[in-house]
């Protein structure tokens, strides 16, 4: 079933426009909104505490305890952005040391491979990777 859905999607080009969209966006800006990857540190602004941002105010993560991946929903999607405070503010009142990427990190692609693009889905895939290393002091 997952070959037949990507050939229709790498083959036929067989699916709906709205997702034709959703695919060239995460392509393009690295998220299924095509949002720019400066906004994803947006919601910073709305919590009353400092979160480190690494690459911004830490070289890399062995500086923290913990790296709170917020994903491209918990970052850029109204609703999404609620538990991205909240769990931020749980690990602040317990005094856990984190941060968080800087816009550097992309889609999982999850929304792609479901859809059959398997090829979008290993290229975000590889580019977390190299986010992740950087962030780890690795290159």
């Amino acid at each position: 079933i997952v070959d037949m859905r990507r050939y229709q999607v790498m083959i036929e080009s067989a699916f709906p426009s709205e997702a034709g969209t959703m695919l060239k966006n995460l392509e393009k800006k690295g998220n299924p909104w095509g949002l720019a990857k400066k906004q994803r540190l947006e919601w910073l602004k709305e919590v009353d505490f400092d979160i480190p941002v690494v690459g911004r105010d830490i070289e890399d993560l062995t500086e923290v305890e913990y790296l709170y991946w917020v994903g491209c929903a918990g970052a850029l999607e109204d609703r999404a952005k609620k538990t991205t405070k909240a769990f931020a503010e749980l690990l602040h009142i317990a005094g856990v040391t984190f941060a968080i990427m800087g816009g550097d990190e992309k889609c999982t692609g999850d929304s792609a491979r479901r859809l059959g693009n398997e090829p979008l889905f290993q290229e975000l895939g590889m580019d977390n990777v190299m986010a992740l290393n950087t962030a780890f002091g690795e290159e």
